[in-house]
C-alpha cells in the first residue's frame, strides 16, 4: 500500500496500530456563494470570512459600492448650497491668514468651477467608487504583506469589499433624512453633520474643524466596517492577532489624522 503523505513529501503520524481514517485528511476549504456571503457578513462574520479568504468573491460588494454612492451622490448633491460652502471655506482662510477676501474673488472661483450637475456628480462619485475600492484593497494586502501574511490580492478584495457593506447599510439608511431638506440649504460642512451617527454631529458649531472632523469619524457605521475588517483580517494565512488588528486600524488612524489635517487646512 502507498502511504498518503503531506504535501512537501511528510509522512503523516499517526500512533501504532490506528486505523488509516485517523490520518488528516485535507479536503478543499468549501467556498461561498456571493449573496451568501453578503448575507453572512453580518449574520457568521466569522465563518463568512473564512470562507472568503479560501476562495474570494468581491464582485457583488464592488457593485452595490458603485450603486449606493451614485444614488446617494444624486440625492445629497443638490441640497448642497455651493456658494455659501465656497464662502465658508474663504472666509476661514482668510480668518487664518489674516487677510481679506473679496466678492471678485469669490465670485471668480465660483464661475472657474461652475453649477454642478447632480447626474454629473454622481457619476464622477460612481467612477472614483471602484477606484477606491480596489486602492483601500491594496493597502490592506501590502499592511498584511509587510506583517508576514501570505495573502492573496483577492483575499483582500473580499474582506474589505464585505466589511464595507456594514458603511454602505449606513448609506442607504441616511438617504431618506435628506428627502425632507430643501435643495441648497445645507454647506458641505452642515451636510456632513447632518446624520447623527457620529460624535461630530453631537458638537456644537463653533467647534474647530479639526476636532469635528475627527469626531466625526468617530462613526457608528464606520466602526462597524472596521471591527468587520478585524475579524476578516484575523483569518488571513500566517498572520498574528495582534497584526492582523494593527493593519486596518493604523490605516484607519491615517485616514481620520489626514481628513482633520485638510479640515483645519480650509476650514479652521
Amino acid at each position: 500500500m502507498t502511504e498518503e503523505r503531506e504535501p512537501g513529501g511528510a509522512t503523516p503520524y499517526a500512533p501504532p496500530g490506528a486505523p488509516l481514517s485517523s490520518l488528516p485528511v485535507h479536503a478543499a476549504a468549501p467556498g461561498i456563494s456571493p449573496v451568501a456571503a453578503v448575507i453572512g457578513t453580518f449574520t457568521a462574520p466569522g465563518k463568512t470570512f473564512e470562507k472568503l479568504v479560501a476562495k474570494p468573491t468581491w464582485w457583488l460588494p464592488l457593485v452595490a459600492a458603485i450603486l449606493v454612492t451614485f444614488v446617494s451622490t444624486l440625492l445629497i448633491a443638490p441640497k448642497i448650497d455651493i456658494e455659501a460652502t465656497m464662502r465658508e471655506m474663504f472666509q476661514s482662510i482668510a480668518d487664518k491668514t489674516n487677510s481679506e477676501v473679496s466678492e471678485e474673488q469669490i465670485q471668480q472661483a465660483l464661475a472657474r468651477q461652475g453649477a454642478p450637475s447632480a447626474v454629473r456628480s454622481a457619476a464622477q462619485a460612481a467612477v472614483s467608487a471602484p477606484l477606491a475600492f480596489f486602492f483601500i484593497a491594496l493597502l490592506l494586502w501590502g499592511g498584511s504583506r509587510i506583517m508576514g501574511s501570505e495573502s492573496r490580492y483577492p483575499q483582500l478584495l473580499a474582506i474589505w469589499g464585505h466589511s464595507n457593506l456594514a458603511f454602505l447599510v449606513g448609506g442607504v439608511l441616511t438617504m431618506p433624512l435628506f428627502f425632507s431638506v430643501p435643495d441648497a440649504s445645507l454647506t458641505q460642512r452642515q451636510a456632513l453633520r447632518f446624520v447623527k451617527s457620529n460624535l461630530g454631529a453631537m458638537l456644537p458649531d463653533s467647534t474647530p474643524a479639526a476636532l469635528l472632523s475627527i469626531a466625526g469619524s468617530i462613526d457608528v457605521f464606520a466602526l462597524a466596517t472596521l471591527a468587520l475588517l478585524v475579524v476578516g483580517m484575523r483569518k488571513l494565512p500566517e498572520i498574528s492577532p495582534a497584526s492582523a488588528t494593527s493593519v486596518p486600524l493604523a490605516l484607519w488612524v491615517l485616514w481620520v489624522a489626514g481628513k482633520a489635517a485638510f479640515a483645519a487646512l480650509f476650514f479652521g
